[in-house]
Formats: structure tokens, C-alpha cells, sequence
């Protein structure tokens, strides 16, 4: 993808189109619930600025590969997709995703949810959904770099919101080994976190090798990883190299926590060799 100028970079809060004179926001995300896209999508430039105020994504499917994007965000609700979703059967459990840098301010008002990444990761089969944030082989090098701001009911400085089906194989895995992640995320009325906002039953979160910063706050459940678990597991692999430095503010919040604002019912927290 290359501008009319042939340049690295591509507005897409400008892109419209009219109907009988009346003007329209022409880009609404790749991909439907019915189809969603799981394809590969790069760029001839690696790092070429895109610039959205809607994610890539609407559906996007594990199987997809997303490679060489750097997000400015509009008030877009997540970078790459609103859902991440995955389908009955599936012999792909991943999405992968290289040298994404995100910024700009994600999600605008307390009736949304958003998260850097992801608004929502969704699993309603019984196929995994298996999801790594951290390095690439290469050493030096990101998968994924975090420097937004993100707001939102549920917000997460990575996810929004994760769900799974109550189901015994519709689970949700997410290995954290985020070394990058920077920004304010702020919730209203639900849960802010520093990685996720929100993680619901049949998701398995651990935390392996991170090592992060952020600034949470909000009206709801602040955590400095999750906002808020419920009916989830919480692992800390504890001989890993973990350093996560967060500045968690309370003011007006209904709990907070340096890893974890409110654990409910039924939720296991781990730490494991």
C-alpha cells in the first residue's frame, strides 16, 4: 500500500465516498463475523504509517498474518481488529503479527471498548485461540510495540475484553511477553488494565519474561496487567525474568492492584516454575 505520492504512509480517516451528494467514511475494516478475513496482509515499505479512526480488521481470524504497519490512531477502537475470533475445527490457533507499532489515542468515550491491539478476543467454538505478545526470533527486533493512549468501559493497553464460551474446549491462551509497552489506559466504569481490561471464564493469561510500564486509572478496576478477572486463570511463571512498573491510581476507583485490580469468583491465580 503506497499513497498517490508514492510514499510510505496512507490516511485512511480520509478516505470517502458520496451518494447524491452526501458524503461517507468509505473504510469500515476488513473482514464481517461470516468471513473473517484471514489472509496476509503487509506492506511494501516495512513501517509505513497508516493513520485510522477504525481498526484495520473488523473480523480478523487466527491463520492471518499482519506484518509492517505503524499505527497513528484516531480514536480508533483497536489497531488491528475490532474482533479476533476463530472458527469450529480450526488447525490454526494464532494470529501472527510482525513489526507493529501502535500510538495515537485508542477508543473516545466511556461506552466503548477498546484495546491497543484487539477491542475484543472471542473464542464461541471449540477450537484454541493462542495468542503471544512479545519478541521476534530476532532478538533485536519487536514483534509488536505499544505507545498509545487507550480509553474506553473496558480498556486494555493490548485487549479490550476476552471471552470464551462455557464450554470444556473453547479456551483462550495468552503467553505475555510484552517488553515494550508504554501509554496511559483509562477505564470508565468497568476495568482498565495494563495489558487487558478484562478477561472472562476459559482464558488462561501467564506472564513469562515480561517487562513493561504503564499508567492505569479509572472509575472501575484498575489493574496494572488486567482490570479484571472472572472465572480465569492468572499464571506468573516466577523463574522468569518479570519486571512490570506501573503507576495504578486509585482515586475514585472501586478496587486497584499492581497486577491485578478485582479477581472474582472462581478464578485461579498460579505462580508456577
Amino acid at each position: 500500500i503506497l499513497d498517490e505520492e508514492n510514499q510510505a504512509q496512507w490516511d485512511f480517516t480520509k478516505a470517502k465516498w458520496s451518494v447524491d451528494g452526501v458524503q461517507s467514511e468509505a473504510y469500515v475494516g476488513i473482514g464481517c463475523e461470516a468471513f473473517p478475513f484471514k489472509g496476509t496482509l503487509n506492506t511494501y515499505v516495512n513501517g509505513m504509517v497508516c493513520t485510522i479512526n477504525k481498526p484495520m480488521c473488523n473480523y480478523v481470524s487466527t491463520g492471518a498474518t499482519i506484518e509492517g504497519f505503524n499505527f497513528s490512531s484516531v480514536n480508533a477502537s483497536a489497531a488491528i481488529a475490532q474482533y479476533l475470533v476463530t472458527e469450529d475445527n480450526s488447525t490454526k490457533q494464532a494470529v501472527t503479527l510482525k513489526n507493529i507499532v501502535v500510538g495515537g489515542t485508542i477508543g473516545s468515550d466511556s461506552t466503548q471498548v477498546a484495546g491497543g491491539l484487539f477491542a475484543y478476543v472471542e473464542n464461541k467454538t471449540s477450537s484454541l485461540i493462542k495468542l503471544e505478545l512479545g519478541e521476534n526470533s530476532d532478538a533485536t527486533t519487536y514483534s509488536v510495540k505499544m505507545a498509545a493512549t487507550v480509553k474506553g468501559v473496558n480498556a486494555g493497553g493490548v485487549i479490550g475484553v476476552v471471552n470464551a464460551e462455557d464450554t470444556s474446549t473453547g479456551i483462550v491462551e495468552i503467553v505475555c511477553k510484552m517488553s515494550t509497552v508504554a501509554g496511559t489506559v483509562t477505564g470508565k466504569r468497568s476495568a482498565a488494565g495494563g495489558i487487558v481490561g478484562k478477561i472472562g471464564q476459559n482464558v488462561t493469561f501467564t506472564m513469562d519474561s515480561a517487562s513493561f510500564s504503564a499508567t492505569v486509572n479509572g472509575n472501575g478496576n484498575n489493574g496494572g496487567v488486567i482490570g479484571l478477572l472472572d472465572k480465569a486463570t492468572f499464571i506468573v511463571n516466577k523463574d522468569k525474568n518479570l519486571v512490570v512498573t506501573v503507576n495504578v491510581k486509585s482515586e475514585n476507583a472501586l478496587s486497584s492492584g499492581g497486577l491485578i485490580g478485582r479477581a472474582n469468583d472462581a478464578t485461579k491465580i498460579l505462580v508456577e516454575n
